[in-house]
């Protein structure tokens, strides 16, 4: 391994430490799918983000911290923290990666989803920060968990 991956291995792996937060003495519950949030903020009725987290179970069995956030065009819901992805055989590599949701944007393949659906796609990083979105599972209203802060 260069010096310079092994460098950058080990900022990704403080940063995940650093931003993993405190632990909650809340549960998760389910809170409502991605079809409820408002169509121009990252916010789901009855729970406002500045009082709970969200969260999302996609590969896994328990709700993943996400983060929502939104530009000049459309909002992304993704996991806050990244997870092994794209190792189906981890002998022969791994990535950094996780899931995206998004809605609104400048992409033409989330024009095409109807009645408050999401696209749906995973990503993984590659080399200088590039963040690569290969492959998902098309339009989806994903179900959407909540813990209070």
């Amino acid at each position: 391994m260069s010096k310079w991956r092994f460098a950058f291995s080990c900022l990704v792996v403080a940063g995940i430490a650093l931003t993993s937060g405190p632990a909650r003495a809340a549960g998760w519950v389910p809170c409502g799918s991605l079809s409820q949030f408002a169509s121009d903020k990252c916010t789901l009725p009855g729970y406002p983000p500045a009082q709970y987290d969200y969260g999302m179970v996609v590969n896994s069995d328990e709700p993943l911290r996400v983060t929502c956030t939104y530009w000049t065009y459309g909002q992304r819901i993704y996991n806050s923290e990244p997870f092994f992805a794209y190792s189906d055989d981890p002998t022969t590599g791994q990535h950094w990666g996780g899931f995206v949701f998004y809605r609104n944007t400048l992409a033409a393949d989330d024009d095409v989803c109807t009645r408050g659906a999401w696209r749906q796609k995973y990503w993984y990083l590659e080399g200088l920060n590039k963040i690569t979105l290969p492959a998902g599972h098309g339009c989806m209203d994903w179900g959407v968990w909540c813990r209070a802060k």
